[in-house]
């Protein structure tokens, strides 16, 4: 049977579309939307997942109540918890430092998060 025979209600497969190397540490404004990050192992998609969620935290002030992350495995799953709850540790680190030098803002979408659940 061929795609002819079928008439236009046949489906048409279509290859998935390239796109240029994606880098989650961009300056560049990530994607609006579902992200799907789809590679081989050992590729650093725990770290670019990790900084995807560090980013929708700080830049886009989502609370983290507000993301679905999801991995294979029970393991991989909790590796990416303890990652991504470390960037967001460290990025808060960074900031209160930087704050207590005078350099961060005094309202900043991290802390806030911080403050937000320590008060829960």
């Amino acid at each position: 049977m061929s795609a002819e025979s079928l008439g236009s209600a046949a489906p048409v497969y279509a290859p998935p579309t390239p796109v240029a190397a994606f880098d989650a540490t961009s300056p560049e404004p990530l994607p609006a939307g579902v992200t799907m990050l789809e590679a081989s192992a050992g590729t650093g998609k725990t770290y670019g997942i990790a900084s995807i969620v560090l980013r929708l935290v700080a830049e886009e002030g989502l609370r983290i109540e507000e993301l679905l992350v999801v991995t294979f495995t029970e393991a991989a799953t909790a590796e990416l918890r303890d990652r991504i709850r470390r960037r967001l540790r460290d990025a808060h680190g960074l900031l209160v430092g930087a704050r207590v030098a005078g350099a961060a803002p005094a309202d900043d979408p991290v802390a806030r998060h911080d403050a937000a659940a320590r008060a829960a």
